[in-house]
C-alpha cells in the first residue's frame, strides 16, 4: 500500500478521535413552560449510551444543587410502566466508595442559562433495562420550590454494529487492560497500556513483517514501475498488464500492507474509548466474570510522575509521539527515494509529496495527540516505537539474505 495513502488514513483516524472528544449532541428546541425545565437531549438512547439531561434555568436566580458524597446520581430516575401504575424509582447498585464521580461537586446553573448533566457514571446501572424512563427532582429556591419532571424517554436495544463492536473489540481489549492492571504492581494503567500494546503488536508481528517486507520489495521495483509509467503513459491497459507482470515476477502484493493498518484502526478507536471511560466503575458491567471483584479506585493513572493518562498532555507526550512518527516516516521515505533512481517530473512530484508528508504528518499527529487522553498517545507512541524496531530488524534480515 502506498505510504502516502496510509498516512492519509492515519490522519483521518486521528481527526476522528479528536472529533469524538468535542462531539456534542444537538439540543432539542422545546419551548419552556416552567421557570426550570428538565429535557433530555434526545427522545431515545441506545442501551449502553450515556443519557444526557439538559437543565434550563429561566429564572433570575442562580441554582446551586448540592450533591451529597454518597449520592449515586444527581436526580431521581424513574422507570415508567406500560400500565397506569406509578413509576418505579431506579437506584444505582454501585457502592458509594467506588464512585469516581467528578459530579460530587455542586451542579451550578447561572440565571437564565442551562447545563447538561451527563449520567456517564450511572447509565449502565440505572438504565440497564429497556423501556421508558423519566427523571424527577425537587429544586428549592429562596421564594419557591419546584417539583420537576423531565419528558419521557426510551432506552432501546443497541444496534447490530455497536453490539458487534462491543463484543469483538471493546470488551476483549477492555478486559485485557483491566486484567493487566490487576496483576501489575501498583495497578499501573501506564504499564498495562504498554503491555496491551506489546501484546497486540506481538499478535500482528507476522502480518506486519509480511507487510514491511512487501513495502521494501515495492521500493526496490519502483524504478521499473516508473519506467513503465513513462513508456505506457498513453496506454493505461498495457501499463496495468505490464505492472501486474512485474508484481508477479517479484512475488509482490501491493495490498499486503493494508491489513495491519486496517486491523490497528479499530483497535486504536476501541482503546480510545477504553482509556476515556474504562476506569468509570459503571463500565464494570462489561467485565468478564473472573474480573467482577476488580476495584477501580486502586488504579494508578499517573505514569512516571509526568502524565495523568486520563487527561490531555500538551508538552511531553506530543513531542515524543511526533518524534517517533517522524523517525518511522523518515526510514520509509528515504528508503523509497534511495531505491528510486529514475528521474522525471512525475517522480519529482512523488518525492515532493513524500517530503511534505515527512514533516507535516508528525506535526499533525503531535497536535492531535495533545488533544486526546494521554493513554491513547502512550499506546500510539509505544506502537510506533515497536514498528521502528521491527523495521530495523527486517531490514537487517533482508540485507543478510
Amino acid at each position: 500500500m502506498n505510504n502516502k495513502y496510509i498516512n492519509y488514513a492515519l490522519l483521518f483516524l486521528m481527526i476522528f478521535l479528536v472529533g469524538q472528544s468535542f462531539l456534542s449532541t444537538p439540543e432539542p428546541s422545546t419551548p419552556p413552560d416552567t421557570p426550570i425545565t428538565f429535557q433530555t437531549t434526545k427522545q431515545s438512547f441506545k442501551q449502553g449510551k450515556v443519557v444526557e439531561l439538559k437543565v434550563q434555568n429561566h429564572t433570575d436566580q442562580n441554582i446551586d444543587i448540592t450533591l451529597q458524597n454518597c449520592q449515586e446520581e444527581p436526580f431521581t430516575v424513574n422507570k415508567v410502566n406500560s400500565s397506569n401504575l406509578e413509576p418505579i424509582s431506579v437506584v444505582s447498585e454501585l457502592p458509594c466508595d467506588e464512585i469516581n464521580n467528578p459530579q460530587k461537586e455542586n451542579i451550578f446553573i447561572k440565571a437564565n442559562s442551562s447545563t447538561i448533566v451527563r449520567y456517564n457514571y450511572w447509565s449502565n446501572q440505572l438504565f440497564s433495562e429497556l423501556g421508558r424512563y423519566k427523571i424527577t427532582s425537587t429544586i428549592k429556591l429562596p421564594e419557591e420550590t419546584f417539583n420537576l419532571s423531565s419528558n419521557e424517554f426510551e432506552i432501546t436495544e443497541p444496534g447490530l454494529i455497536w453490539s458487534t463492536w462491543n463484543q469483538l473489540l471493546y470488551r476483549p481489549i477492555y478486559n485485557a487492560l483491566i486484567f493487566l492492571i490487576d496483576i501489575t504492581p501498583g495497578k499501573s494503567l501506564g504499564a498495562a497500556i504498554i503491555l496491551v500494546t506489546l501484546l497486540i503488536r506481538g499478535l500482528l508481528y507476522g502480518q506486519n513483517k509480511k507487510a514491511l517486507t512487501a513495502q521494501k520489495k515495492m521500493a526496490e521495483i519502483q524504478p521499473q514501475l516508473n519506467k513503465l509509467r513513462e513508456k505506457y503513459k498513453d496506454n493505461q491497459q498495457k501499463l496495468a498488464e505490464e505492472t501486474m507482470k512485474i508484481w508477479q515476477q517479484h512475488k509482490v502484493n501491493p495490498m499486503s500492507g493494508c491489513l495491519p493498518i486496517l486491523i490497528q484502526f479499530p483497535i486504536l478507536i476501541a482503546l480510545y474509548f477504553v482509556v476515556q471511560d474504562g476506569l468509570n466503575p459503571d463500565q464494570g458491567v462489561f467485565l468478564y466474570s473472573f474480573l467482577k471483584d476488580f476495584t477501580f479506585q486502586d488504579v494508578s493513572t499517573n505514569f512516571l510522575n509526568l502524565l495523568d493518562l486520563t487527561k490531555n498532555n500538551i508538552y511531553v507526550l506530543p513531542l515524543i509521539v511526533g518524534g517517533l512518527q517522524f523517525t518511522q516516516l523518515y526510514m520509509t521515505t528515504k528508503r523509497n527515494q534511495n531505491n528510486s533512481n529514475n528521474k522525471g517530473s512525475q517522480q519529482d512530484q512523488m518525492q515532493t509529496v513524500q517530503n511534505t508528508m515527512l514533516y507535516f504528518m508528525p506535526v499533525m499527529i503531535a497536535v492531535i495527540t495533545a488533544s486526546l487522553p494521554s493513554g491513547v498517545g502512550l499506546y500510539w507512541g509505544t506502537s510506533t516505537l515497536f514498528a521502528i524496531m521491527q523495521q530495523v530488524i527486517i531490514n537487517k534480515e533482508n540485507n543478510t539474505n
